[in-house]
């Protein structure tokens, strides 16, 4: 693998990785591009060809694209059409690189196969552009973010937020200082402290150059039963926050499993347990998420836990609002504020009165919620303008959706509050609770139906509640007075009602002890939540022999997102167990499941499985006596007597047929 570097400095992260990647003998460093201000005489001996630095300076009148231009006019001269008739994988190193690359450049160097790598001084979508190392330590000083890092990436027309290729993490809350972070991540200049960013391009490196030109062999296989999943994949707190449990699983990388607790919280403090409140938010937050078809959710439990797609959280909470209340109105009427994030506020507003468009105003999302403009969000590099454009047009868009359907419910909304997070794509999606009386501000039948009576109680009894010390699980178990709990489940349960037909009916609570264990996550309930998944594909292969076959299907299985489980059982040594798995999944009552087979030559699994199911089976073996294998249900796999025929694919067509089966379905 040929590597060229692009730098704007002093090139020490160049220089730091190159001296350490001399000693790969399929590795070599091809060149280097520079400017005027880099002080890489000492590296000039090591590279075949430099760009000489009066080549590439980019004078005040030289716009970025003419720049990038002349640049790859220089590589194809000196080195790309002098590669040879067999040319090697090649990659473009963007180390300290203080320019954008150009959407011409990434088109001319994937004409040419050459992959574009960037480093970049934070974490996959923590911030975009330059300067960040003061950026990052602010929003860890007001709370925002408690880690950070540094990764390498495939370069995009997107800035910074092309593919991951790796990243290294630095836990902030370890540092004293900036001056200790900036060393951490930066390093010395000696070798023995290199800094966060060099140890993370060095990996990076090899990373790449292992999978172009080192073959990989395949992990062990994993098996799995219906009844020692939950303990083989050992699910691991990720995070606590006020209310939510976030877990998640080395084995379902791409999910995370959410309890949505008892806690109840207001003014930024968690304050007590209010009873089957975990279980009313669920059963509201995943109606409003199946409604409106919201990308997050995968499924939902009749308890209180979600499954959920993975995405980067943006460390923001987006608010949009109806009416003049709150801290707004305070603003408005008191410090005779006129203008909130670049919306003008009418002269002689009233407490409550309407805007003539919903209006979002965003804040900070940490220990606590500060306001910030969208200027400021721009400036401090979390959304680039375009992002933040997709964030407002789809919050308003979702606001007026739901405030039109709750409008025929009887429901007023005041105001309500947004999260959203990256997907694996790069590609803006709401994340979090939708619509809920913990997110938003209601009026039915001229009452309010959200948290504002235990607002007010905290804001008259602040002081005592702070006397109370956090627990475990960081709620300070406040007893809350039996009109507050009455009111408050009450409004939680009023709404739910609201939103479907089925009545909920809950215990008064009043005058019992409010809850003070915590919700625990259950075998059986997330088990049971994982085979009512929208789409899963069960794979049963005859021997662990088959297990390079197997992976390469999942694999294209979880491109499509869909869910997979994976057995090794034989029909002929283990067909008493082959039947339990094909129970286990067939009294479940969710109709889109599709069974995988692969097992050599021999037809006696496919055959069982589709003797004894009712939903699709693909049988895969890995070989074939015609040399191919037939990709359609008249197939050469010849089942017994009265058992359906199987349809018969090949590896590589598996997932694209099951996404299909379950469009049908």
């Amino acid at each position: 693998m040929d590597v060229i570097y692009f730098t704007s400095g002093a090139g020490s992260t160049a220089k730091y990785v190159s001296n350490k990647l001399l000693d790969e003998s399929t590795l070599t460093l091809k060149g280097f591009v520079y400017e005027p201000n880099a002080t890489m005489q000492e590296m000039l001996d090591q590279f075949p060809w430099v760009c000489h630095r009066d080549e590439v300076t980019k004078t005040s009148g030289t716009t970025n694209e003419e720049f990038h231009n002349s640049i790859w006019d220089i590589l194809e001269s000196k080195y790309l059409e002098a590669s040879g008739t067999k040319p090697r994988p090649k990659i473009i190193v963007l180390a300290g690189w203080m320019h954008i690359v150009p959407e011409s450049f990434i088109k001319q160097c994937n004409r040419k196969n050459i992959k574009i790598i960037n480093l970049h001084p934070t974490l996959q979508y923590q911030l975009i552009g330059r300067d960040v190392y003061p950026k990052i330590w602010k929003m860890y000083q007001d709370g925002m973010i408690r880690e950070t890092g540094c990764m390498v990436h495939y370069v995009s027309r997107n800035l910074d937020r092309g593919e991951l290729i790796h990243q290294s993490v630095l836990d902030l809350t370890t540092m004293k200082s900036f001056e200790e972070y900036h060393l951490a991540m930066y390093g010395d200049g000696t070798l023995e402290n290199p800094g966060l960013e060099k140890l993370c391009l060095l990996e990076a490196i090899k990373k790449i150059h292992s999978q172009l030109m080192v073959k990989q062999t395949s992990p062990e296989p994993m098996e799995i039963t219906p009844y020692t999943f939950p303990t083989v994949n050992g699910l691991k707190l990720k995070h606590r926050g006020k209310v939510r449990d976030i877990y998640e699983s080395d084995y379902y990388k791409n999910y995370l499993f959410v309890i949505t607790s008892d806690r109840i919280s207001a003014n930024d403090i968690v304050i007590s347990h209010l009873q089957h409140k975990g279980y009313l938010l669920n059963q509201i937050n995943t109606y409003w998420h199946k409604l409106f078809g919201l990308d997050q959710l995968v499924c939902s439990t009749g308890e209180n836990l979600m499954i959920i797609r993975k995405m980067k959280a943006i460390p923001l909470e987006i608010i949009v609002r109806r009416r003049i209340t709150g801290s707004l109105w305070k603003l408005y009427n008191e410090s005779n504020v006129r203008e909130i994030n670049g919306y003008q506020l009418k002269e002689g507003l009233s407490e409550g009165d309407l805007f003539d468009e919903p209006i979002v105003t965003p804040t900070t999302k940490g220990e606590h919620d500060i306001p910030i403009t969208f200027n400021e969000i721009i400036q401090l590099g979390i959304l680039s303008k375009r992002e933040i454009d997709v964030v407002r047009d789809k919050s308003i868009a979702l606001f007026k959706l739901g405030e039109k359907y709750m409008k025929n419910l009887g429901i007023e909304m005041i105001d309500t509050k947004f999260e959203f997070g990256f997907d694996s794509d790069g590609c803006i999606e709401f994340i979090d609770e939708i619509f809920t009386p913990d997110s938003s501000r209601f009026i039915v039948d001229g009452k309010r139906m959200d948290k504002d009576i235990l607002r007010r109680w905290v804001r008259d009894n602040e002081l005592e509640i702070m006397s109370y010390p956090p627990g475990p699980d960081g709620c300070r178990g406040v007893k809350l007075p039996s009109d507050v709990q009455t009111r408050l489940t009450a409004n939680y349960s009023e709404f739910l009602d609201k939103l479907q037909e089925d009545k909920i009916v809950c215990r008064n609570i009043s005058g019992e002890e409010a809850f003070a264990g915590y919700n625990p996550i259950s075998a059986a309930q997330i088990y049971e939540s994982l085979t009512r998944l929208s789409r899963v594909v069960i794979i049963i292969a005859g021997s662990k022999s088959d297990h390079v076959h197997v992976e390469k299907i999942r694999e294209e299985l979880t491109k499509q997102n869909i869910l997979t489980f994976v057995y090794y059982s034989s029909a002929h040594k283990n067909t008493q167990t082959v039947m339990e798995i094909l129970q286990a999944f067939e009294t479940r009552t969710r109709s889109n499941i599709v069974y995988v087979t692969v097992a050599g030559m021999s037809n006696a699994l496919s055959g069982v499985v589709a003797a004894n199911v009712t939903r699709p089976v693909i049988a895969c073996p890995p070989f074939s006596d015609k040399g191919d294998y037939q990709v359609n249900i008249h197939s050469t796999l010849q089942m017994p007597s009265a058992v359906p025929v199987a349809c018969v694919l090949r590896p590589d067509n598996v997932a694209a047929f099951c996404a299909r089966v379950f469009a049908i379905c």
